[in-house]
């Protein structure tokens, strides 16, 4: 895998769950929306200002995550503890090109914005497990293709908008910081928000070197909510 394809999918990977896991259960799923998957999806004019939908190649992106999926499952994590839920990460971001929906757009001030729907529930206390504790900050060691790879993730709880106080969400804010084979360091920091409702999960995050809080609470609620008013 070339290092532009794994940093491509580690970057769709980071937005679509920092550490987590699903469940498969679907409890909810008589009041799930009839709407299909890609049409609950926000569309351009429903992003914030100046951003610009980009083409995701989901099948491209599914394949080149198994290959994640391997290299993950030799990484070095710590506290070791914490190994678990990163690999958990690869796997669902693998489930989710394969059986959910996904949109991603590039801002006007160089972020990306992602949003995805998936057809289950994930389990936020896990993901709240997985990101807080002793997993807030983790560090990671591992090879592509000969070469060394390392970085460092740092996790912070978000308060969820207003708006969405009573639908079942969380929110993080994870600065990464990452080398590969001498090259860096890349620093980023992706605000995320997940949540459940009505029998599926909304994902959506803002990436980039310094997200705009405002522009995320945004996506988030514009998000939830088109969700929670679909037929």
């Amino acid at each position: 895998m070339r290092r532009s394809s794994l940093f491509a999918v580690v970057a769709i990977a980071g937005l679509l769950v920092s550490g987590c896991g699903s469940d498969d259960s679907s409890s909810g799923g008589g009041d799930k929306p009839s709407t299909s998957l890609a049409e609950l999806l926000l569309t351009e004019p429903e992003l914030p200002a100046g951003a610009k939908i980009q083409p995701v190649p989901q099948e491209q992106l599914a394949a080149q995550a198994e290959q994640l999926i391997e290299i993950m499952g030799s990484a070095e994590v710590n506290p070791p503890e914490c190994a678990t839920s990163q690999k958990d990460l690869s796997e669902f971001s693998h489930e989710l090109l394969q059986n959910g929906s996904l949109v991603a757009a590039s801002g006007a001030n160089g972020e990306l914005f992602l949003e995805s729907v998936m057809n289950s529930e994930m389990d936020l206390g896990r993901i709240d497990s997985a990101m807080g504790g002793t997993c807030t900050n983790i560090t990671m060691k591992f090879s592509v293709e000969g070469q060394s790879s390392e970085g460092a993730v740092e996790n912070v709880k978000l308060t969820v908008p207003a708006e969405l106080g009573d639908i079942d969400a969380i929110a993080y804010s994870t600065k990464s910081t990452s080398t590969t084979g001498g090259i860096g360091p890349v620093e980023s920091t992706t605000m995320q928000g997940i949540a459940v409702i009505r029998g599926l999960t909304v994902n959506v995050g803002v990436r980039g070197e310094k997200p705009d809080q405002a522009a995320f609470d945004q996506l988030f609620v514009a998000a939830v909510k088109k969700v929670q008013a679909a037929e």
